[in-house]
């Protein structure tokens, strides 16, 4: 199914208590708009089923974490989608440079 840039992704979105841009409305609205197009993306992809995304979770704000095999990933947005019972299924880091986010870039890894 080829992405249709007029196409909206319609799932919940929240923010995580810790998330320091959940009072900032500019850059809310910016991180909603984000979520949006990776929830378009991850349904694009032959390995997501519709289950396994019923709402989006951007539990903290741009942050550098430290990779599995030691390396560090560089300054992101994770993005998490959840399923109905509220389990993680899909995890996206979305690198933001300068507070622009490379949707085109960004990782994505099953739960």
């Amino acid at each position: 199914m080829p992405l249709d840039p007029t196409d909206r992704f319609y799932v919940p979105v929240v923010f995580g208590d810790t998330n320091m841009y959940r009072s900032d409305p500019n850059y809310r609205h910016y991180c909603l708009e984000v979520a949006t197009l990776v929830g378009l993306l991850l349904m694009q992809r032959e390995d997501v089923f519709l289950d396994d995304i019923k709402y989006v979770h951007i539990p903290g704000g741009v942050h550098d974490s430290r990779a599995p095999d030691g390396t560090m990933n560089g300054d992101h947005l994770t993005i998490q989608s959840l399923d109905a019972h509220s389990r993680t299924t899909w995890v996206v880091h979305v690198p933001c440079v300068q507070k622009i986010f490379n949707v085109d870039d960004a990782k994505y890894f099953k739960q």
